[in-house]
């Protein structure tokens, strides 16, 4: 047979090793027969033909070498090489992998960059100033007056019923203006009661509901996005209105809500990167030939004024305790603050810490919530104005209910 004839490349052990596999596989019946074969293909003299166990013994060795040795280094780097050749395609696959991730990330980055610059920049750009209003006749007095609103959450909706089906609270953009007008008449007449030609007005942040939490996408008309642009519009108008009846000093705090988060990041983290910006620049440009409306500026971030004698802090209010919040923030500022005043919480609340000085919660536009139903708290929607008086501090408060 031609298996048992020796091979032209295939040196003696290794004829050998074959010929002793066919032995053991049961090809060849026995060693004395192999050694025949054997010594027919390697020996060309008779008389140097060898016995059957010189053949046998050397082989037997051999394979005991092999299987208890060779074999498993064999097979333990023929298995690593594998391992290793797989971990290399592996690593190479995750590359590309994460070259394109990171492709279409950058990708839809830009994209949403572009598209927000593009909205910003065309809706202020388009937006025409105010036809001035008349200017409004100063009167000097020892009162001051100041309203204060917040927590608008524009472009949400939702309706959260009683025990009985009935609506507790409704919101949309369409309420939400409803109020602000409602507002609006509310403050004119009271200011035209009390005689006061100046107001100030200050904004306590969140503007726009954001995403802070994914449940909220489900009451969400709009976006951060198309809720600034609608806020930014309606804002001015609404401004604009209150101009033709008293001078207004406006200033304005950013809120958590129009925070913007990138790479799901906590609050705080992109700090400066708030859309509130981008509506006070849009204020601006409509606003910028008004001779009764000034925008105050402070490089803080914060509401800051001086109000009868009185100094005076307004922030958003995402703080544990406001009498401590008072003392670390006059420490911080090294200023002596008479009023802190916040919104966030949704709900009106004051605590007198000493002689004419207070901390002061204000309510929301919003009002009940659905995250202010799920901790079961309820507060009634609305805004406050405090009048100052030098000597005396707050002397009015005047609460504005809305529905």
């Amino acid at each position: 047979m031609d298996d048992f004839k020796r091979k032209q490349d295939e040196n003696e052990r290794q004829y050998i090793w074959r010929i002793g596999q066919m032995v053991d596989s049961g090809k060849i019946n026995n060693w004395e027969e192999a050694a025949s074969i054997i010594n027919s293909e390697c020996r060309e003299d008779d008389s140097e033909y060898k016995v059957s166990c010189a053949y046998r013994k050397p082989y037997q060795n051999a394979k005991g070498y092999y299987e208890d040795v060779f074999s498993r280094m064999v097979n333990d780097d023929y298995a690593n090489r594998l391992a290793e050749e797989k971990r290399d395609l592996y690593k190479e696959r995750v590359k590309l992998q994460t070259e394109k991730a990171e492709y279409n990330k950058w990708l839809r980055e830009n994209a949403r960059d572009e598209l927000l610059l593009e909205k910003f920049t065309n809706s202020i750009a388009n937006c025409k100033p105010f036809n001035p209003p008349p200017i409004i006749p100063q009167s000097h007095s020892d009162r001051e007056c100041a309203l204060f609103f917040g927590d608008e959450h524009d472009g949400v909706e939702f309706q959260i019923k009683g025990l009985f089906g009935e609506i507790l609270n409704e919101y949309n953009p369409e309420i939400f203006e409803k109020r602000m007008w409602d507002l609006l008449n509310n403050v004119i007449n009271y200011i035209q009661r009390e005689g006061f030609t100046t107001l100030n007005v200050f904004n306590l942040g969140d503007y726009a509901d954001g995403v802070l939490r994914i449940g909220q996408l489900m009451r969400l008309r709009w976006g951060v996005v198309d809720s600034t642009v609608h806020y930014e519009e309606f804002i001015s108008n609404w401004l604009y209105e209150l101009t033709k009846y008293v001078s207004v000093n406006f200033q304005m705090v950013f809120g958590n809500h129009s925070e913007l988060r990138f790479f799901n990041q906590p609050s705080g983290s992109f700090g400066d990167e708030n859309m509130g910006k981008v509506v006070i620049a849009y204020i601006k440009q409509k606003m910028k030939d008004n001779p009764n409306f000034v925008y105050v500026e402070n490089p803080s971030g914060l509401i800051y004024s001086n109000i009868a004698g009185y100094n005076l802090l307004g922030i958003h209010g995402n703080v544990k305790d406001m009498k401590k919040a008072i003392g670390e923030f006059s420490n911080f500022y090294n200023v002596k603050l008479d009023y802190l005043v916040s919104g966030h919480l949704h709900h009106s609340e004051e605590e007198e810490i000493g002689v004419c000085k207070e901390t002061i919660r204000v309510p929301s536009i919003i009002g009940v919530d659905p995250f202010a139903q799920s901790i079961r708290t309820s507060a009634n929607a609305g805004a406050k104005i405090l009048c100052f008086e030098n000597g005396q501090g707050i002397t009015d408060e005047h609460r504005i209910k809305l529905n």
